[in-house]
């Protein structure tokens, strides 16, 4: 009995010390990191943000719409807009049937787009009754340096 007890005892032994071989064989090799790396990545980082949208730059971009909305003064624009996209924009926010616009976006430090939905409601009448047609207006807005990209993304209603 107790031969047998010390070959199922010395046959567990010798698992666990063919397992820990194969963990310690296995472990991650440390790889050196050069300090010129470091200063290309930092350097790519900072040109990666100056094309991404910061909270700041969500922040002027609304006040920039609600201004065009409320009054035909134009305080300063935050960025650089085709001209051609920025006078499209201003009639969509100018319209007869507009209701609101939002900035989509998400809510974290940097953002590689943003999205202006515009919303248009046009109120119509039949038989008495009034009712409401909505219409949504997507825009995809991207950042390059300074300038600001406007893409048509779609619409709904």
């Amino acid at each position: 009995m107790k031969k047998k007890l010390i070959l199922i005892f010395s046959f567990f032994l010798l698992i666990a010390c063919h397992n820990t071989k194969n963990i310690e064989q296995s472990q991650p090799v440390k790889k050196e990191i050069n300090k010129n790396e470091l200063q290309d990545d930092k350097h790519s980082f900072i040109e990666e943000q100056e094309n991404y949208f910061t909270q700041d730059d969500i922040e002027k971009l609304d006040s920039f719409f609600r201004n065009i909305v409320t009054s035909e003064i134009e305080n300063n624009i935050p960025f650089v807009f085709d001209e051609k996209d920025l006078d499209n924009l201003k009639k969509e926010l100018k319209k007869e049937d507009f209701d609101s616009f939002r900035l989509k976006h998400d809510k974290k430090e940097y953002n590689e787009f943003i999205f202006l939905d515009i919303l248009d409601r046009e109120k119509f009448e039949d038989d008495g009754e009034i009712y409401y047609s909505e219409t949504n207006t997507m825009y995809k807005l991207t950042k390059n340096k300074n300038k600001v990209y406007v893409e048509f993304a779609g619409i709904a209603g």
